[in-house]
């Protein structure tokens, strides 16, 4: 995968247009670009690090503009880099 394939599972996984199982299969499987997968990582943590208020979401408010920070990020060839900063 590319930064921008990353950046499209993100975007249409915010977007509800990902299909029923796309989301769950890019946070299970290892990707080998340490930096791309750093950030399936992240996606994969959000639901702990920023728990949903209502149970049928993802993740928090915060967690939902983590994801858009990164897609954005990735579409634009910005580094992620450092990955604590998102969260921080």
């Amino acid at each position: 995968m590319t930064k921008v394939d990353v950046a499209n599972e993100i975007a249409a996984f915010l977007d509800g247009s990902c299909g029923k199982w796309d989301w769950d299969e890019f946070i299970s499987l290892r990707l080998s670009d340490p930096e791309l997968d750093a950030v399936r990582l992240l996606c994969a943590e959000l639901p702990e690090l920023d728990p949903p208020v209502d149970r049928r979401h993802y993740c928090g408010e915060h967690g939902m503009a983590i994801l858009a920070r990164l897609a954005d990020d990735l579409k634009n060839g910005r580094s992620v880099m450092p990955i604590s900063r998102y969260t921080g």
